[in-house]
């Protein structure tokens, strides 16, 4: 079945993921992936990496040489999922926000 919301070309379904109620560091970690031009937190992230293991970590504005680990690539995609569904959009427009999402963050599990 098609999905019912408006396709991503309008920004539309990435403000609605942005405007959840989620906490610091989730809104945080959506801010940067999903490049939200006016940032919800502070300290802010400015880069996300998963590593070869599949961790993602984060760097912040209050120790910008410094990472931190801040969960699982697999626990971050699935919280995305399930704050796409809790606005009710169709599995295609939540790929594509996935997807979005992937494209700020650098994966070292693809290096071969």
């Amino acid at each position: 079945m098609p999905s019912t919301t408006l396709p991503l070309t309008t920004p539309l379904n990435v403000r609605h993921v942005l405007a959840t109620q989620v906490s610091p560091m989730f809104a945080a970690l959506l801010d940067f992936a999903l490049d939200n031009p006016t940032p919800r937190t502070n300290p802010q992230v400015t880069a996300l990496a998963i590593t070869s293991d599949g961790f993602l970590m984060a760097w912040h504005t209050d120790r910008p040489y410094k990472e931190g680990m801040v969960g699982t690539a697999y626990d971050f995609e699935r919280n995305l999922r399930g704050v796409c569904a809790a606005w009710g959009m169709g599995v295609g427009d939540t790929d594509e926000v996935v997807a979005q999402a992937y494209r700020r963050i650098t994966d070292w599990r693809l290096v071969p």
